[in-house]
């Protein structure tokens, strides 16, 4: 992403944990029972997301310089700016 952006990047995504799987496995069980894929979805979208520092790790690894931050409820979000 990084090598074909103008200007930079903004990045979110579901972030991992305890709070969150039970979130998704209390809803999935809850208001989305009816509906087969978002009962799945929803427990396997939050077990296959980042924690704040993995999603970190892996900008580093790129050779990024990000800021990486938690956002409410159960997200982050990664920015990078071109020349930075």
């Amino acid at each position: 992403m990084a090598r074909v952006s103008a200007l930079g990047l903004v990045v979110t995504d579901l972030r991992r944990g305890r709070l969150g799987y039970l979130a998704a496995w209390t809803l999935a069980n809850t208001v989305w029972r009816r509906h087969r894929y978002t009962r799945h979805d929803a427990i396997a979208s939050m077990r296959a997301s980042y924690t704040v520092a993995e999603a970190r790790a892996l900008a580093e690894r790129a050779g990024l310089s990000v800021s990486v931050e938690p956002q409410l409820p159960f997200r982050w979000t990664l920015r990078w700016r071109r020349g930075s």
